[in-house]
């Protein structure tokens, strides 16, 4: 009866807010999931990996990991998602997120109970304590008992862990990865993890070819076309998707399939975040009068403001200055428009590189993101 219930509260959707785009039919990443699948039905077979999911923010890694999860629970497996805890949520760390899922899965009682308490100890603390890693001795004492209770969770069921967004470079959490990875080879036991690009370099640094490494790229043209006419047909079903409105998404969206639902919505009227328009969905007559005004929605504003938000002021005022210029953003022309040393120029530029902000067209720079673009301009 437990392991019934653990199935079903695992195939359920999440609690709350349905994510935005969850309704859509997935678009473009229907050889990924297979290829998930097929790494679920070799774990449970006996021969388990860890996959890592990589792709750009907006990419489709945690919806990828929703289907995933679902499917694997309902073929018999035992699945533990956890996600990546916001401090100012107040929720517990990582490791301690993975501890309470794992305490409360099938075959958990059949572990070891002195290292169920420790892993109990985890699961219950108020988060982060790990990964600060304040008793080194402590912190692997508590990370071989996460493994140990892996290990008799795997022996009951087929055991699929799915980490989203979780930063492989955070202390303590790597060296939890590394286990789990070591792990896996040759049991019932699947680990997914879902990280950027970013990320890899940690990782391959940790655990080198004990991974596998799925990368997600950007949608191709046809399966954003796709993505962009089912949010809208999703949204206004009585109106026909116009075709100025389906370029301008496919451009901005630059083959995100976040940012193309969400920006599909938008042409609607119906974009997370406009909720009062919800009322004028399936008004042809509405939609027909709102197009020619396109905006990037609140909530594509808000990501791109967090991501512009981390940067030091002089990185910020560079991409600001590259968007307003336009094409004709070269080295020299900021260095003298914004009367900047050439270090600190160059120590601006390295910065929105390594944040994925930047590229070159040519002899000029530019925002690497057209939706970032968008917003700054």
């Amino acid at each position: 009866a437990l392991s019934l219930r653990e199935r079903l509260r695992a195939a359920a959707p999440p609690s709350g807010a349905r994510p935005a785009g969850e309704q859509l039919p997935l678009v473009g990443r229907e050889q990924a999931l297979a290829a998930l699948l097929a790494a679920v039905d070799e774990a449970r077979a006996g021969g388990g990996s860890a996959v890592v999911l990589a792709g750009a923010a907006g990419a489709g890694k945690s919806r990828l990991l929703r289907e995933l999860a679902r499917a694997a629970a309902l073929r018999g497996c035992t699945v533990v998602r956890v996600g990546d805890p916001r401090p100012a949520s107040g929720a517990p760390g990582v490791l301690a997120a993975l501890a309470a899922g794992l305490c409360d899965a099938p075959g958990a009682l059949g572990g070891d109970p002195t290292e169920l308490v420790l892993a109990r100890r985890l699961a219950s603390s108020a988060g982060h304590e790990l990964e600060r890693g304040p008793d080194p001795r402590r912190a692997a004492a508590e990370r071989r008992a996460l493994i140990e209770l892996v290990d008799a969770v795997a022996e009951e069921e087929p055991l699929v862990l799915c980490l989203d967004a979780v930063d492989p470079a955070a202390p303590g959490v790597g060296a939890m990865l590394a286990l789990l990875a070591e792990a896996a080879p040759g049991r019932p036991i699947l680990v997914l993890l879902a990280t950027r690009p970013a990320g890899l370099p940690a990782l391959a640094r940790r655990l080198g070819g004990a991974i596998r490494i799925h990368p997600l790229p950007p949608l191709d043209d046809e399966a954003a076309e796709r993505l962009v006419r089912e949010a809208m047909r999703d949204a206004a079903p009585a109106a026909v998707p116009d075709a100025a409105d389906v370029a301008w998404c496919m451009r901005l969206g630059a083959g995100s399939p976040h940012a193309l639902a969400e920006l599909a919505r938008s042409c609607t009227g119906r974009s997370e975040g406009r909720p009062g328009e919800e009322a004028e969905v399936g008004d042809a007559a509405a939609v027909g009068a709102r197009r020619g005004a396109r905006r990037v929605p609140p909530t594509l504003r808000a990501l791109v403001e967090t991501r512009v938000d981390v940067l030091r002021p002089r990185a910020r005022q560079l991409l600001a200055a590259i968007a307003a210029l336009g094409g004709s953003a070269t080295p020299e022309r900021l260095r003298i428009a914004l009367e900047l040393p050439t270090h600190a120029l160059l120590g601006a530029i390295d910065e929105l590189v390594r944040a994925e902000l930047l590229t070159a067209r040519g002899a000029a720079l530019a925002v690497a993101d057209p939706l970032t673009d968008a917003v700054l301009r």
